[in-house]
């Protein structure tokens, strides 16, 4: 890890010494994050609250970059350093941009050279962001690794914990909206006109989640052939006056590759809708999302359902602003046509974001509650919270980018 870390350095430091000859911009960064949080959680209907409070800081990524322009032509490379999930994750990425004629050409690859485990012995690997994009302004095509379709979700949040979001059964924190990822798809974009666009996606890959979000049914991996996902969908987004709006639609499912395993691992399907709406009313904008997520298993009989909504506003005062927003997402379950999961987790937070220098101060207030007829509610980190379950935060975030 040492070896590979030097050679970036001295690779970077190569870059610096053409600068004068070939015009590269030079440039370091990173950011750290401080919280003073007081919460109080109650795990059930039946039990009494919990209440802490702590102090806590936080460092965001280092990244060493170079960028150079020369004409119609730019590249940019960096190499980021960052610990997430439990291990150091260095990312050297190159992307650029070429013009010729009416039409323009982007494409990005990074590399994560990463190790898993405190020890270092496993090599995360692994690379992202394969995709080539080209556009002259009203048409745009991408192909490869990229963004399926907006979300559509205009939920805007303070920084304490209220705010409820979708997926926490898939182990995701996504706003309320489409469920949708970056898989490997084709993505066509048209410019209809100054007030609207729409995007149409497809995505076909083997062994994939359907929208880079739903994994298959346990039964499918054991496929002589393996299986097939296969996805499509549209975005829509209008501006008429100062309503700007989006929705998305899109439906995937897997299929075997071999027609003799249909049976024992059968398939999995999927479909989700965003729809996100703001409104410009001078200081004050309104926003509302909704979202909804239906999966469908044929072999173990499941129907998975997933619906949320957030409406709330933010309001600027000059540079401050000041942020109210409400949310709400039920999880459903059935077996073989039993009911056997329906619960609803429900979020209010309130939050004032300010500067103080260079330094962005935020402080919010937010509470969540959970409500379960049947089984719990599943958050983000896949933990099941019971019927009774409330916790309040206040906290009061400093961020610092340098």
């Amino acid at each position: 890890m040492k070896y590979i870390a030097k050679m970036m350095l001295a690779l970077l430091a190569s870059v610096t010494l053409v600068i004068p000859a070939y015009a590269w911009d030079f440039s370091a960064s990173g950011s750290l994050d401080a919280t003073f949080n007081q919460t109080s959680e109650k795990p059930n209907k039946d039990d009494d609250a919990v209440s802490s409070m702590d102090v806590g800081s936080e460092g965001g990524a280092i990244t060493l970059s170079s960028s150079n322009t020369d004409g119609d032509k730019s590249a940019t490379f960096s190499y980021s350093v960052d610990y997430a999930d439990g291990g150091l994750d260095q990312v050297l990425s190159v992307s650029g941009s070429s013009k010729v004629g009416k039409w323009t050409a982007t494409g990005s690859v990074d590399y994560n050279l990463g190790w898993n485990g405190t020890d270092g012995s496993s090599m995360q690997g692994g690379e992202d962001a394969e995709e080539i994009t080209v556009t002259d302004g009203t048409l745009t095509i991408s192909l490869g690794d990229g963004s399926f379709l907006s979300s559509t979700s205009t939920v805007t949040s303070g920084v304490a914990g209220g705010a409820v979001t979708m997926n926490g059964a898939m182990g995701d924190d996504d706003g309320i909206g489409a469920t949708v990822g970056a898989p490997q798809r084709l993505s066509v974009g048209y410019k209809i006109s100054d007030t609207m666009s729409g995007t149409f996606a497809y995505q076909t890959d083997s062994t994939a989640a359907i929208f880079d979000k739903i994994d298959a049914s346990d039964g499918e991996a054991g496929g002589t052939n393996g299986y097939l996902t296969s996805a499509s969908g549209v975005n829509l987004n209008v501006t008429a006056g100062a309503i700007s709006a989006g929705v998305t639609v899109a439906s995937g499912a897997t299929a075997q590759k071999g027609t003799n395993d249909n049976a024992s691992a059968g398939t999995t399907s999927a479909t989700t809708m965003g729809l996100g709406l703001t409104m410009a009313m001078g200081d004050m904008t309104p926003h509302f999302s909704y979202g909804s997520t239906g999966i469908t298993t044929d072999v173990s009989k499941l129907d998975y359902k997933e619906t949320g909504m957030g409406l709330g506003l933010t309001l600027a005062m000059g540079s401050d602003s000041v942020v109210v927003s409400y949310t709400t997402v039920t999880q459903t379950n059935s077996t073989d046509g039993t009911e056997d999961k329906n619960a609803t987790a429900t979020g209010i937070e309130l939050g004032y974001n300010t500067t103080v220098g260079a330094v962005a101060l935020g402080v919010g207030y937010g509470s969540k509650t959970i409500a379960a007829d049947k089984d719990a509610w599943t958050d983000d980190d896949k933990v099941a919270r019971a019927d009774g379950y409330a916790k309040t935060d206040l906290e009061v975030k400093m961020s610092f980018s340098f």
